[in-house]
């Protein structure tokens, strides 16, 4: 799994803006956020932290931990993939359904990220809520959605296919369908900013 993040924010510390997520993940309009900030400012923590309270409570849906120079984490062909992997653990009965996908055509994995997105969770989740995905888990907050965190998009190879993530992710975000919010965390890079 493309995942090895950075330790977790210290207890008591970055208090504000962890709680200005998490009411934003059960109770936003917008479906997805950037959080951004300049190298070191601890964003990779305030990830982490997020990922761990989500998974504590259920509502994690999948993380992927961007970093520049490690196989499999530096380019955009391990992110779907890695998500979909993580989503059908959680989401037992859509695993069959991505069986089916790939076993039907086994280029799907090597495909662009748009066309793996649109084949591999688009297709499968949409129409879908919590509540009859059979996730055999229990949320401790009454949720419609999974959390997706995206850590260190500005790491992954390719101004280009920084852009990408971010437009089919936005288009993704909007369709009322779909059972997921997205954090996506970055460094300011022009390209990022103007996608946003």
């Amino acid at each position: 799994q493309a995942r090895y993040p950075a330790a977790r924010c210290l207890q008591g510390t970055r208090v504000h803006i962890l709680q200005e997520i998490l009411e934003w993940i059960t109770g936003g309009d917008e479906h997805i956020l950037w959080l951004t900030g300049p190298a070191g400012s601890g964003k990779s923590t305030i990830a982490q932290t997020i990922a761990e309270i989500c998974a504590d409570n259920s509502t994690l849906g999948a993380s992927f931990f961007f970093c520049n120079g490690a196989h499999g984490r530096d380019t955009v062909e391990s992110l779907i993939p890695s998500l979909v992997h993580q989503l059908t653990t959680r989401i037992k009965c859509k695993r069959e359904n991505v069986g089916k996908v790939i076993e039907d055509d086994p280029t799907t994995l090597h495909r662009p990220f748009k066309a793996q997105l649109e084949k591999l969770v688009y297709s499968i989740f949409a129409s879908e809520t919590l509540n009859n995905m059979h996730t055999e888990i229990q949320p401790s907050t009454p949720i419609n959605h999974f959390l997706i965190i995206i850590d260190g998009l500005d790491e992954c190879k390719g101004d280009k296919h920084q852009c990408d993530v971010i437009e089919q992710l936005g288009r993704l975000s909007v369709d009322i369908r779909v059972p997921f919010r997205f954090v996506i965390i970055s460094r300011p890079e022009p390209q990022i900013w103007d996608s946003f």
